[in-house]
Parts: structure tokens; C-alpha cells; sequence
């Protein structure tokens, strides 16, 4: 679909102009707002992405992926997606030794499962229905858990404002992001652009195991309930 086409690219050209900002402020301390801009391009492209799968065809369009693309929680659950997608030197080296030695027949992360499971039933499934309870409740990874809860979001916003607590006292400011979280959330972002650049390039996206996310998100979100 052309429309999604150029909204892939926007979003893209978006986080990359994010990027290009926050390495502005990658020796100046506090180191603050190169983590809060690395964060926000790092949902830039994954709202993208999720634009992608779309236009693939693997999960259907509609009011409730809209409202996905606009919800930072979910955002980052897909951020998870592409961490996995598009790891870092030491964890591909790793994985790919693993994959050797077990034959490429490694297990789907139980936080990459679970993000996007969550991002299916808790997040997209009670928007369709606040009515329906688990038979049992699912042991969910607790990574996948904190982020679906906000933890993320609450960090990326304290990286910009003072928070207070319920007697007025300062909790925290933004001088106390450190200057290792900003620099891994910014080289991760660099990670997201380079895998989005395919996409965009008309690319089968690059990244590690890629088929077997298309077909987890394909399975969750094209099934009938």
C-alpha cells in the first residue's frame, strides 16, 4: 500500500533526524537528552516496523494497530522485537556460535516471545475486549512485564523533567541518566536505523531470525479468535 510506504519512510527519515540530534549531545554531560532523543528515534523505528509488518501483510491494519503506533508502551515491547532483530556484535558472535553448535536450532527468547504476545493480548486484545479474563494467568517473561507496565516510559521521562513524589520532594532529575544507558540506548537506536534502511530500500530486512518474528506476529495476530 503506497500510503503505508511513505508513512515506513517518514517514521524512518524521522528517527534517523532524532538520531542525527542526539550524537549533538553525545559528550555533554549530563548525558540526558542524548538518551531521551535515542529513545524516542528508537520508537520511531519501531512504529515503523510495526508499519511494515502491515504492508507485508503479516498482521492486519486496523483502529487498534493505529492506536498501537501512538501507544509508548507498546512501542517499546516492539522495541524488544528489534533489539533481538538487530543485536550487538558480542551477542551475534555469540549467537551464531550457539546456532553452529546446536545445529540452528535455538530456542525463541521468552522475552521476545513474550513482548510480543503481550503486545497481542494485554495491550491490542483488551482494547477489542475488556471483558474477558485468562483461564490461567500467563507466567510472563518479567522484562517483557516492566516494559508493558511503563518502566521504560517513566525512565525516558525523567530523562527530560524532575519527578516529584507525593510530598513534594524531588525523586529524581535528569542529571542522574548514566552515562553508560545513554550511550547503549543510542548505539541501539543506530542498530534500529540500519535495520529500518533495509526496509525502506525494499530489502528482505536483514536482521537475525527475522522469519521466525514474521511468523510469531503473523500466527498471534491472524488467527481468529
Amino acid at each position: 500500500m503506497r500510503k503505508l510506504l511513505g508513512s515506513i519512510l517518514a517514521c524512518t527519515q524521522n528517527g534517523k533526524r532524532l538520531l542525527d540530534e542526539a550524537e549533538l549531545f553525545k559528550f555533554e554531560m549530563p548525558r540526558a537528552t542524548l538518551y531521551f532523543l535515542s529513545i524516542i528515534a528508537q520508537e520511531e523505528f519501531a512504529k515503523g516496523f510495526l508499519l511494515y509488518l502491515v504492508n507485508m501483510r503479516v498482521i492486519p491494519w486496523n483502529a487498534n494497530i493505529l492506536r498501537a503506533t501512538k501507544d509508548h508502551k507498546c512501542k517499546h515491547l516492539i522495541c524488544i522485537v528489534l533489539d533481538f532483530l538487530t543485536p550487538d556484535t558480542d551477542t551475534f558472535i555469540e549467537r551464531m556460535n550457539k546456532a553452529i553448535l546446536e545445529r540452528f536450532d535455538l530456542d525463541f527468547p521468552s522475552k521476545v516471545a513474550d513482548a510480543i504476545n503481550i503486545l497481542r493480548y494485554e495491550k491490542i486484545g483488551r482494547w477489542e475486549s475488556k471483558h474477558w479474563v485468562w483461564a490461567e494467568c500467563p507466567d510472563y517473561d518479567p522484562e517483557s512485564v516492566d516494559i508493558a507496565g511503563g518502566k521504560l516510559d517513566v525512565t525516558k521521562q525523567d530523562a527530560l523533567y524532575v519527578r516529584l513524589g507525593k510530598d513534594g520532594s524531588v525523586v529524581s532529575t535528569p542529571q542522574e541518566i548514566g552515562e553508560e544507558d545513554a550511550v547503549v540506548e543510542y548505539d541501539r537506536g543506530k542498530r534500529f536505523e540500519r535495520f529500518m534502511d533495509e526496509i525502506v530500500q525494499f530489502r528482505t530486512p536483514a536482521g537475525l531470525d527475522y522469519e521466525r518474528v514474521k511468523n510469531a506476529f503473523e500466527i498471534l495476530f491472524m488467527k481468529k479468535s
